[in-house]
């Protein structure tokens, strides 16, 4: 761990390293990389206080944010965007839960974030574990469920 000798943890973020354009600081450096046992070595001078913070479904937020689309901030709200996505495309029924529909709640979170990303069909089916065909389908559902950012993304593309 690369401690300072004012007993602070300081490691590079590693800014934009991924596909995503996440961080990815090293684990063996970063004190929030380690394992979480390790996390209860971090003690705060008397009178402080210390956060990390992490942020849930950032990427969608944004997204519904700038593109103005109503329904994907809805989904956002409901605390778990991508089993809303699959409520709302009539994928699982409106009392469906992260347990009772994880498997097609872990589709539509590859199908939504993917898209975002510009993930290809193929890539999608890869990752979602799904035939090509099913990830079609569920592209053509997002994009039919969440045409104000569609149209949004198309326009961005194009100015590029």
């Amino acid at each position: 761990m690369a401690v300072g000798e004012d007993g602070r943890n300081r490691a590079l973020l590693s800014p934009f390293r991924s596909k995503t354009g996440r961080n990815q600081p090293s684990n063996s450096k970063a004190i929030f990389g380690a394992a979480v046992w390790v996390r209860g070595l971090i003690k705060p001078e008397p009178g402080t206080g210390l956060a990390d913070l992490d942020f849930a479904s950032q990427e969608f937020a944004i997204a519904a944010a700038l593109s103005g689309d109503e329904k994907m901030w809805r989904a956002y709200e409901s605390s778990n965007p991508y089993l809303q996505f699959a409520k709302d495309a009539g994928l699982a029924p409106q009392d469906a839960t992260r347990l009772s529909h994880e498997a097609i709640r872990d589709r539509c979170k590859a199908i939504v974030r993917g898209v975002q990303y510009g993930m290809s069909a193929h890539g999608m089916a890869q990752r979602a574990g799904i035939l090509v065909v099913e990830a079609c389908e569920l592209l053509r559902r997002r994009r039919e469920h969440y045409r104000t950012f569609r149209t949004w993304a198309d326009r961005n593309v194009e100015n590029v």
